[in-house]
């Protein structure tokens, strides 16, 4: 459901970082991180597991009015990222005043809240400063590799920078759009390591679930918003990956150049496309 999410409002929004307070200082999430490799077993914390799912709920709820009709509740889709920020920078507090959460500390409900409020939001440069805690914490089994490599993309597309590992689409004129690529020949290699499968796959699956074709957008050079030593460009470095042009921003171009085409049919008796030829398909262009 998150996944469908914001996968539908990147259409809607502009994608800029907002502003925000400090989330962790280095020497803050330093200490996050020695909580983390001690493992030492916290007690229950079943008022902090309560505030993080009233958290959760709260932007759940205003994600369900928005989906309800999104062109008439199209404006709360600031207020929603303004909601998502505040309690992420809340997470981050709690983050310096108890240390890092396991599923002993908060419970599956209290956990599952604590997740969704890192991912569901622009936050970006408060996500950027808990990047280093997520790394220790999925080296220690704690969290998955794989909600890292998506907010890790979350983050660069945020800053204009390209996506390390293909987690990122935005749908516009009925097309899914995948987001500029680091490297189009490693990003497998870079999805294997952080446990997802080839990208091929994933796009398949977003065609299935959406119905709609998946392009991949053009890359054209950018300013960032942020400035070189501030920036996502720092990202793969806690990763430890080398993309060798770590400060190229990009600009989304929604110009189609690529025309190879795949039918599909909702009917599962009709085989899509067996008897269409070139003749069959018509392009055009504004309009």
């Amino acid at each position: 459901v998150y996944v469908a999410f914001g996968l539908f409002l990147a259409a809607l929004s502009t994608g800029n970082a907002l502003g925000q307070a400090r989330c962790l200082t280095p020497e803050e999430a330093a200490k996050v991180i020695t909580s983390i490799n001690a493992d030492i077993q916290a007690p229950e914390y079943k008022k902090v597991q309560k505030e993080l799912v009233e958290m959760r709920n709260e932007r759940q709820r205003l994600n369900a009015k928005i989906l309800a009709d999104v062109e008439k509740n199209k404006s709360l889709i600031s207020k929603g990222d303004q909601l998502g920020e505040t309690h992420l920078l809340r997470v981050c507090q709690l983050l310096k005043e108890n240390g890092w959460f396991s599923s002993q500390t908060l419970q599956i409900d209290g956990l599952e809240a604590f997740f969704f409020i890192l991912t569901n939001n622009k936050a970006f440069e408060a996500q950027r400063e808990l990047l280093p805690v997520l790394v220790a914490a999925a080296k220690k089994g704690l969290i998955g590799f794989p909600l890292i490599a998506t907010m890790v993309d979350s983050i660069r597309v945020g800053f204009n920078y390209p996506q390390i590992f293909g987690t990122q689409a935005i749908i516009k004129q009925k097309v899914i759009y995948l987001l500029p690529l680091v490297n189009d020949e490693k990003v497998d290699d870079w999805r294997n390591e952080y446990k997802l499968g080839p990208l091929s796959a994933h796009l398949r699956q977003l065609e299935m679930q959406y119905m709609l074709p998946v392009l991949k957008s053009q890359r054209k050079s950018r300013q960032p918003t942020v400035s070189k030593g501030n920036g996502a460009a720092s990202d793969a470095v806690i990763l430890g990956i080398s993309t060798d042009d770590e400060n190229t921003a990009v600009k989304i171009d929604t110009k189609v150049v690529n025309l190879n085409v795949r039918v599909l049919s909702r009917d599962p008796k009709v085989q899509a496309g067996t008897n269409l030829s070139r003749g069959d398909f018509q392009v055009l262009e504004d309009g």
